[in-house]
């Protein structure tokens, strides 16, 4: 599995982008950075649809978010970003460059990201 993250001993998540520790998601948006079940299954789909040249493949990340009612997932990934993709459900492999993803670097950015598609 591709989660960045293990839990500490509370059974609570740390998170490596540092904005994301006291980050409250808008109302638009699921939190699911202390919700396993959720991300997992959302985890799953995603393994399933990422192409071999996706530039997410290859890459640790774990889902934190997902948004309400889109197909679309936030993850926080291993080196200090944050993507946000729309899944297709189409139980398989895409074709590049799908699943649409589109990675932000700051809370800022990922604010405005949010706000101009919800």
């Amino acid at each position: 599995m591709s989660d960045l993250r293990q839990p500490n001993c509370a059974g609570l998540y740390d998170f490596l982008v540092e904005w994301l520790t006291a980050y409250q998601f808008p109302e638009d948006f699921e939190d699911l950075r202390n919700s396993g079940a959720q991300a997992d299954v959302l985890a799953r789909e995603l393994l399933r649809e990422l192409p071999p040249v996706h530039e997410l493949s290859g890459q640790k990340w774990s889902v934190i978010a997902k948004a309400i009612p889109q197909d679309e997932i936030v993850l926080e990934l291993d080196d200090d970003r944050v993507a946000l993709v729309h899944l297709t459900w189409s139980k398989g492999p895409e074709q590049a460059p799908y699943p649409l993803t589109t990675v932000v670097s700051s809370q800022s950015e990922f604010e405005t990201l949010a706000c101009d598609r919800y």
